[in-house]
This record gives structure tokens, sequence and C-alpha cells, in this order.
């Protein structure tokens, strides 16, 4: 129970409402077997004044609300005193690498009276909490909406009024509910849906905090191409993970999960065919250059550049190639040549990337050889002649 403002339109009334309040402190829409109490505008009344709209600050007991219901205040009319604020906010997950990073969340699911974000109810909350994608529990809970569950709800999820009896408010158990998930990764099917519930209840409870999100409508989106629509149903029986189909919030929450492992490992088998592909594509390729320049004698010679050149330096590179070099941009032990232009006014750091790693390395015993820019260029001119190839044409010609 709590404080909450009421704004009725209530233009030019003198009386604002009534609450039928029995000798228990419960408010009863049954009149006749209760005692009536009136509240009135104070001397200094807005609605005395004309105004639109009359606040009217009143104990919101959950079964007085049907009385204002069928007196025509909307749900929407309520609104908490003092009220918090959630901050939501999307993580994309649309690569490999996303999916890898996603390691511990929690997964959601509600079950509610309606689609109606504003102004339905939830009726159970599934919750299954992962551990480097593992899980490590799980918990749901019936939650009473204070209000008729419509049939066509209970044909689906098959919780009836009976069934939620006797069981918390939402308002009993939302601040433990956001103590779960509150700066944690949620993760579900539609997830902004029931993060709306969540949130609604959350603000009207004064709770703040945030959460991330990822919504597996999404990502299956992402991963699996093709199919008709993507609800969850959908997505277990194409991935052949389909168990009874329970429609309760906990074992949804579990087959979410199993949606997104299963998004992974359909990922991370997309990435090793493909891994695949351009090896094979880079051994034929290499295949074919080896038979090119078979009689090169710079076949398979690794080049590195480094320092200013009198020649263009994209020009002076392009050259590697055409003899069955391979052209690098880092020193390493694998690395045959280092081209030295001038360092003069080159930058240290530059310097000490390419040519004092390159001595270094030497010292260590490397077969590293620091040619200049005219050498360089008299190697490629032995090359051409022993392939009988003709220079291509220079830059600009």
């Amino acid at each position: 129970m709590g404080i909450f403002d009421f704004f009725k339109k209530k233009k030019n009334q003198g009386n604002i409402g009534k609450i039928v309040e029995d000798k228990n402190n419960n408010f009863l829409s049954n009149k006749e077997n209760a005692e009536s109490k009136e509240i009135k505008p104070s001397e200094n009344s807005k609605a005395e004044k004309n105004y639109e709209y009359e606040p009217v600050i009143v104990k919101a007991y959950p079964a007085m609300l049907p009385l204002y219901l069928n007196e025509n205040l909307s749900y929407n009319d309520i609104r908490v005193k003092n009220k918090g604020k959630i901050t939501l906010k999307r993580i994309d997950v649309k690569q490999l690498r996303d999916l890898r990073a996603l390691k511990n969340y929690v997964v959601l699911d509600l079950e509610t009276t309606g689609l109606d974000r504003e102004n339905d109810d939830i009726i159970e909350i599934g919750l299954v909490f992962i551990e480097n994608r593992s899980i490590v529990s799980s918990c749901s809970t019936l939650v009473n909406p204070g209000r008729h569950i419509p049939s066509y709800i209970s044909e689906i999820n098959h919780i009836t009024d009976l069934d939620v009896e006797g069981k918390p408010r939402i308002e009993e158990i939302i601040k433990k509910i956001w103590n779960k998930i509150d700066g944690n990764i949620v993760v579900g099917h539609n997830v902004t849906f029931d993060l709306s519930f969540i949130k609604r209840e959350a603000e009207k409870a004064a709770l703040s905090g945030n959460v991330r999100y990822v919504n597996t409508v999404s990502v299956s989106k992402a991963f699996i191409k093709d199919l008709p629509n993507y609800k969850l149903e959908t997505l277990t029986n194409y991935l052949g993970i389909a168990e009874r189909q329970e429609h309760r919030a906990e074992s949804d929450a579990m087959m979410t999960n199993r949606v997104l492992s299963a998004c992974l490992s359909i990922a991370e088998e997309a990435d090793k065919i493909e891994k695949e592909r351009k090896k094979a594509e880079k051994a034929a390729r290499d295949a074919e250059r080896k038979e090119m320049y078979r009689n090169s004698p710079l076949l398979d010679k690794s080049f590195v550049f480094t320092g200013y050149f009198k020649s263009s330096r994209s020009e002076l590179e392009n050259m590697v190639p055409t003899v069955g070099g391979l052209l690098r941009d880092k020193v390493s032990g694998k690395t045959n040549y280092l081209v030295l232009g001038s360092l003069e006014g080159f930058p240290d750091w530059a310097v000490e990337r390419k040519f004092l790693k390159a001595k270094n390395l030497i010292e260590e015993g490397k077969q590293i050889t620091i040619v200049s820019e005219q050498e360089f260029v008299e190697m490629i001119n032995v090359a051409w002649k022993t392939l009988q190839i003709s220079p291509p044409a220079a830059e600009g010609g």
C-alpha cells in the first residue's frame, strides 16, 4: 500500500468521489454493507476555481481500484507520488564476437493479462540466471493482478483466477525482482515487452537503476535466415530443441536461453566454415604464385619498408609481388629484408618500431638483411631478368 495521486476530471464539481470503507479498513464496491465517506475539496480547491483536474491523495488499497475503474477512472490516471527512474539500454548482438562476449546474464519472461503495456498486468514472472553460459539457478512466481484474467489468456498459459488467488501482488515483490536484474544484462524473447511491465511497476515503487538488454528475436534474425516468423515456438521447432510448449514464464525463459545458445553454435559453425574457406583460397593463391614465380630468386622472401625514399614508396612496394615476394608491414623474426630509406627527420617511434627492432633481431641471430633503396631495385631487376619479364610501367606513365 502507498500514497497515490489520483487525477480525475471533475470540472465545477464539489464532490470529487467516494471511497467506501468497512470497519476493517478494506475498500469495497458494495456500498450497501459499508460506511460511506465523502472526500470534498478544501477551501482553496482548484475545482472551485474552474480548473479541469482535481488532485486527490488517497490510500491505494488493491481492492479499491475496481471501484474507481467503475467510476471511469483509468488505470493510467494513477501515478506514484515519488516515481523512480529506470534506464533501459539495448545491446546489439549482430556478430559472433557479440555472442561470445555474452556470458553472464539473466533471462526474463512474463505472463500477463494481455498485450497492453500500460493497462495490463503481470500474472507470472520467470527468471533464469546464467553464469559463464551455464544455468546456475532459476525461479518463478505467480502474481495476483487484482483483476480477472481473460479466458483467452488462460487458454494460452493455463493460468486462471483461481491459480493467482492468494498469490502476492506485484507491489509486494517488485523490489525483490528488480534487485535481481538491476545492473545486469537481461535477455528475453521480445524482451522490451517484458521489461516495459517491470519498468512500469519498479518506477511506481519509486525504484531506480539501469538494465542492458538483449532481444533474442533480433539475435535470431541475425544468425538464422529465411524463417516465416521468429516466434519462440517457431525457433525451437526449427532448431530441434522444442519441448512441450507450456507457455509459462520459467519454461519460456529456459527455451529462450536455449535459442540464444543455439545461435552461438550456429555462428561458431559459420565462422569455422568461413575460416576454412579463406584458408583454402589462400592456399590456392599461394600455390598459383609459387608456380608462376618458381624460378624467382626472391620467391617467398618477405620485405619490410621504412624511412623516406627517393622513389614513390608505393611504387617500390608494388614491385615485391611481381617477383613472388611477400610484402609485410611489421618486422619480425620471419622478415628477410628491411628496405631502408633515409631516417633523417623520421619519427623516433617509427625508427624504433622497424629499424632498431631489426638490428636487435639481427644481434639475436635472425637472418634479416638491411638493404638500401638502390640495392632493393637492383635485386628486383635481377629477378625480372631471371623470370624473363619486363618491368611494370611506372606510376603515372
